[in-house]
């Protein structure tokens, strides 16, 4: 992909990011209403994890739900401290940054993320607290993290009652990022 395909690419996905975070108040709405990430020009490749026919993620009526019990819930709030650790490091160049987030994102969220330069991410100590403060289903969980700088927010999201949580989005407050 050329130069100027990349540049039209990063700003359809600029436009789809704002269009997504102008129409939803405070973007803390379910995954089903869409995402936004980070972005910066000037990378040549994308994600390296090859999209996934399973992930799916976007549920109808008919879907059955799935229960969240202590275990699942337990998983969340350690899947959602460590991606915050692994999100808020801008003192690590891009190469050792991602290696250590994509593997933690959905498909949709790496292909999102991937755009992010970490220099520009707050750097943040990130403690061992965590709770859910939403739980729309038992595919989602929205849960906050203790930081120095107050509680932070991520989505995650899961296939099914064995699969892992993954990161869908990381909520940033208002003026940040």
């Amino acid at each position: 992909m050329g130069r100027r395909q990349r540049r039209a690419a990063a700003a359809v996905l600029l436009v789809g990011a704002l269009s997504v975070s102008c129409a939803g108040g405070d973007g803390a709405g379910s995954a089903t209403q869409g995402m936004t990430g980070g972005w910066s020009a000037g990378r040549s490749a994308g994600p390296s994890t090859a999209p996934s026919p399973t992930e799916t993620y976007y549920l109808d009526d008919t879907t059955p739900d799935i229960p969240l019990d202590d275990a699942a819930r337990n998983e969340a709030l350690s899947t959602a401290v460590a991606a915050w650790r692994a999100f808020a490091r801008p003192d690590l160049d891009f190469d050792t940054w991602w290696a250590g987030l994509e593997p933690m994102l959905t498909q949709r969220s790496a292909e999102s993320y991937f755009y992010t330069d970490p220099a520009n991410v707050v750097a943040l100590a990130v403690s061992d607290t965590a709770q859910i403060v939403d739980a729309p289903s038992g595919y989602e969980v929205h849960v906050e993290v203790a930081t120095d700088r107050g509680g932070r927010t991520v989505v995650l999201l899961r296939n099914g009652e064995a699969d892992p949580w993954q990161v869908y989005r990381f909520v940033l407050p208002q003026g940040e990022g």
